[in-house]
C-alpha cells in the first residue's frame, strides 16, 4: 500500500484573478494577494480565503461603494501603498550611493590636506554628497545662503564607539516662500557634550552654510538638559548669538572717532 502525499493548496499554482481587484481590494504582489486597505497578506491565491478576510475585516465600510466609486477608491488605496512600498526601494538602493559619496568626501579632504573642522571643505564634503545620493537637490544646498529665513532642529544620540553623534536639520524659506528642508550636518563629540560643545558645532555649520543667526526663526531639540538649558545650554548660547548679532547689526556705520566723541 502506497502511501500518498497530502495535496497542499499553496503548491496548486493558483492565477490570481483582477475582479479581486475591486470585489476585494487586492492587488498580487510576489505570488501573494495583499490588501490595499489593511495591507494584510494572503498566502493562499483562493477566492475564499481572500472573500473572507475582506468580509470580516472590510465590508462593513466598503460594501456601500460600487461602480465607478468603488474603482476609484480602490486605485487610491492601490497608489498609497505602492507610494509607502517605494520609500523603503529608494531607501535601499541609496547605499551604493553612500559609499560612493563616501569615497568621494575622502578623495576630497585629501587633496586639501585639511581637517575635517576647517569651513569650506565641510561644505565642498557636503555637496559632494548631495551630487551623488541626490543630484537634483544640488542647487538647494549650492543657494543655501540666499534664504530670507531659515530654523533648526537637532537631536543627539550615541554611535556603538560611545561618540555622541548630533545632526543638524535646517529648514529654509526663501523670497518666494519656497520652503527647503535637509540634513545639514552630522558632528560627532568625542568629550563631554555640552551645550557650549554642541553651540560651536552649530556655530561652525551655520557659518559654513552661508546664513547668519539674526534670521534664525525657530530651534527645536530633543528634550535633553545640554540642549535646553537657558545659559549654558544650547538653546540658551544660541539666544545670546542671536541677540549678539541683532545688535550688532542695529549699530549706525560711524567712524571711531564719532564714538569717541559721544
Amino acid at each position: 500500500m502506497s502511501l500518498s502525499k497530502k495535496r497542499k493548496v499553496d503548491t496548486e499554482c493558483r492565477v490570481f484573478n483582477k475582479k479581486w481587484n475591486n470585489d476585494y481590494f487586492f492587488i498580487e504582489q510576489n505570488n501573494v494577494a495583499l490588501c490595499v486597505i489593511c495591507k494584510e497578506k494572503v498566502a493562499v491565491l483562493k477566492e475564499y480565503n481572500i472573500g473572507r478576510h475582506y468580509k470580516s475585516k472590510h465590508a462593513s465600510t466598503y460594501n456601500d461603494l460600487s461602480g465607478k466609486l468603488r474603482s476609484d477608491k480602490f486605485e487610491i488605496l492601490k497608489q498609497n501603498l505602492l507610494a509607502q512600498q517605494s520609500i523603503f526601494i529608494k531607501r535601499s538602493c541609496q547605499n551604493e550611493s553612500l559609499v560612493k559619496a563616501s569615497f568621494q568626501v575622502a578623495r576630497t579632504l585629501a587633496i586639501a590636506g585639511k581637517p575635517f573642522t576647517d569651513g569650506q571643505i565641510v561644505k565642498e564634503c557636503i555637496l559632494k554628497t548631495v551630487e551623488e545620493i541626490c543630484p537634483d537637490k544640488i542647487n538647494l544646498f549650492t543657494g543655501i545662503s540666499f534664504f530670507k529665513y531659515f530654523s533648526i532642529a537637532l537631536d543627539e544620540s550615541t554611535d556603538t564607539s560611545d561618540s555622541a553623534q548630533v545632526l543638524l536639520f535646517v529648514r529654509e524659506v526663501n523670497e518666494s516662500f519656497e520652503i527647503t528642508e535637509e540634513l545639514a550636518a552630522v558632528h560627532s563629540i568625542k568629550d563631554s557634550c555640552t551645550g557650549n560643545e554642541i553651540f560651536l558645532k552649530v556655530k561652525e555649520s551655520i557659518f559654513t552654510l552661508g546664513l547668519e543667526f539674526s534670521i534664525l526663526k525657530g530651534v527645536t531639540t530633543d528634550g535633553e538638559r545640554n540642549m535646553c538649558g537657558a545659559y549654558t545650554g544650547l538653546v540658551g548660547n544660541i539666544c545670546k548669538a542671536v541677540l549678539e548679532t541683532i545688535k550688532r547689526q542695529a549699530i549706525p556705520n560711524v567712524s571711531l572717532n564719532n564714538l569717541l566723541l559721544s
